[in-house]
């Protein structure tokens, strides 16, 4: 790959990084530096095809309660969402995308513990690519189990949060 690695900011702001379908638009938050401790929370969104993005009002108060914890916190789009290039995939190449993002992650802050956080088809993409990654802590929230084949996804070997609604 020829393109320069962006590094990981040293203040909240948006970025493009590369991926595999093109560049994926992340969004980096930091906690105040007195609550600030070494990790990333790498949070996902819902389905694409539904107008989920990284700004959707559920991954933004999960990044907001992760930051407030002391945590980095990096929101990004799936492909074909806002300025991430590429089409949905179904799952696949969005999953591909999380592994981009979360290797860029351990790239740049490597002392850094990867948690994992998703809402809806978010949590489903981020329980598949767990199993390929050094995940420290996994939340998810309202996985989509009526909608996706959860058949392949593994549990992962960490604290894992599930968050799911009566109805």
């Amino acid at each position: 790959m020829s393109e320069a690695i962006p590094r990981f900011p040293e203040a909240s702001s948006e970025l493009l990084i590369p991926g595999p379908a093109g560049t994926i638009e992340i969004a980096v938050d930091l906690p105040q530096p007195q609550d600030e401790r070494a990790g990333t929370a790498v949070i996902c969104h819902p389905l694409p095809v539904h107008g989920g993005s990284m700004h959707n009002k559920v991954v933004v108060m999960v990044e907001r309660s992760l930051r407030e914890l002391g945590l980095n916190t990096l929101r990004f789009n799936f492909r074909g969402v806002g300025a991430s290039e590429g089409e949905y995939d179904d799952g696949r190449g969005e999953t591909l995308d999380l592994l981009a993002v979360a290797e860029w992650v351990a790239r740049t802050r490597p002392g850094d513990a990867l948690w994992l956080a998703g809402f809806s088809f978010g949590s489903y993409v981020a329980l598949l690519a767990a199993r390929h990654l050094p995940v420290k802590q996994m939340i998810s929230v309202a996985p989509p189990v009526g909608r996706w084949d959860f058949s392949a996804a593994i549990a992962p070997p960490c604290p894992w949060l599930v968050v799911q609604g009566d109805d």
